[in-house]
């Protein structure tokens, strides 16, 4: 069982670079391809990429002032597929997905289901399986894509297609930042986020937009503990996606040591430079409202 998830983690990641510099139509023929073969890496392959391709197409509509609302049904069944890829993944993108659409109600289900499911026991699904994770697939008698569905946390990634559908920080990263773990584990046009830190970045927009000063705030609490006191894989996307909310709060010398820290871990091909930039123009900005 452990090798059958090594080998499962491995197949999706060379599938991921596959995947990233198809156009629509080859990756619908890829995903209908995996899904004639009824195997464990197939199975779940074919979820992963429905939330790919839901997205892609969601972007795609959204690009246009007159969206087809025919394509963007389509995109929301693709993305509701693929919420059964893995614990949250599939789901967070579906929650981003309902934030652009303004449809708070639902945007807030999807996050409070996946706090209901939330585990953590494979790190990234990227590395040999724990003690825990064998035990817990032994107890309860699972099949390899069951357990991956269950108990793992894949890293939420977007492709260059899929603009659209994202936060505006992680544009950056995705044509700033080219550190070689993403050029060796993934394709290049790529960014990923850390799914704890994601949900809490979602929860804080949705509470955000929707007025909810305490939810927000207790949000933006998580998002700062989980970046300085957990060990995330992709810090700099987080630090991204956290000094954007301190700006929104207008909350800036914050987020200018949020940006420093940011840089001092990594200080080249990193998008924190330029959302510096960003900071003291809107600082500017904002102590001439003042005067």
């Amino acid at each position: 069982m452990g090798l059958s998830i090594v080998s499962l983690t491995i197949c999706i990641a060379f599938s991921q670079k596959y995947f990233a510099c198809k156009d629509l139509g080859d990756k619908i023929r890829f995903v209908n391809k995996i899904c004639c073969t009824h195997t464990t890496i197939p199975t779940v392959l074919r979820l992963a990429y429905s939330s790919s391709l839901g997205s892609d197409l969601a972007s795609q509509c959204l690009a246009y002032s007159v969206i087809d609302k025919e394509k963007l049904d389509i995109a929301h069944k693709l993305l509701t597929l693929g919420c059964a890829s893995d614990v949250t993944s599939g789901r967070l993108k579906l929650a981003a997905f309902y934030l652009i659409q303004d449809n708070f109600v639902m945007a807030e289900h999807v996050l409070h289901r996946i706090h209901e499911n939330y585990t953590y026991l494979v790190s990234h699904c990227r590395s040999t399986p724990t003690e825990e994770a064998l035990f817990k697939i032994l107890e309860n008698n699972l099949s390899a894509a069951e357990f991956v569905r269950q108990y793992v946390a894949f890293p939420v990634l977007y492709f260059q297609s899929e603009i659209h559908c994202m936060p505006q920080a992680l544009i950056l990263n995705m044509f700033v930042s080219s550190r070689p773990r993403l050029l060796n584990h993934g394709p290049s046009q790529c960014v990923y986020v850390d799914p704890q830190f994601f949900l809490h970045y979602l929860e804080y927009q949705c509470y955000f937009r929707q007025g909810r000063t305490s939810h927000k705030m207790a949000a933006l609490d998580n998002m700062l503990w989980v970046v300085y006191y957990t060990n995330l894989e992709y810090r700099d996307s987080a630090f991204s996606l956290l000094a954007c909310c301190l700006m929104q709060e207008e909350m800036y010398i914050n987020a200018w040591k949020v940006l420093c820290k940011s840089m001092r871990l990594q200080n080249e091909n990193n998008a924190a430079m330029w959302q510096i930039a960003f900071l003291i123009k809107y600082a500017f900005r904002f102590l001439r409202m003042r005067q």
